[in-house]
């Protein structure tokens, strides 16, 4: 990564010491997709939030629109959270949950609001 070339150089040199002294190392972390997804985060820049990226779309053309979900599948992905435990070490994983939830928070108070018609 850019941002941190040290982190780097400092996690190669750790994993060569850990492979040469494994017999004296006992700290082990068994949470390999928690492990995976902080290392991530350490090398890879963390992703920014936006806010006009919670704003549901409407697609003119194809008349479809976020802001009206048309079936249960929908409507249910819009009260499921995807959140998961391991984006908590994830700034970007975290972030990205952080905008579905706000998008579909934006359209559960819409749908509340402004009703359709029956």
């Amino acid at each position: 990564s850019q941002e941190l070339p040290q982190a780097r150089q400092y996690a190669r040199a750790f994993l060569q010491y850990a492979e040469r002294h494994r017999h004296r190392l006992n700290d082990i972390f068994y949470d390999e997709k928690s492990l995976r997804t902080m290392a991530q985060d350490i090398f890879e820049p963390p992703m920014s939030f936006k806010l006009d990226w919670c704003t549901p779309v409407e697609n003119i053309g194809s008349n479809r629109s976020e802001w009206s979900p048309s079936d249960r599948r929908q409507w249910q992905k819009l009260w499921m959270s995807p959140f998961k435990e391991a984006h908590i070490y994830n700034r970007s994983a975290l972030i990205s949950t952080m905008t579905k939830e706000f998008k579909s928070d934006c359209i559960l108070v819409y749908q509340t609001l402004f009703p359709p018609q029956a």
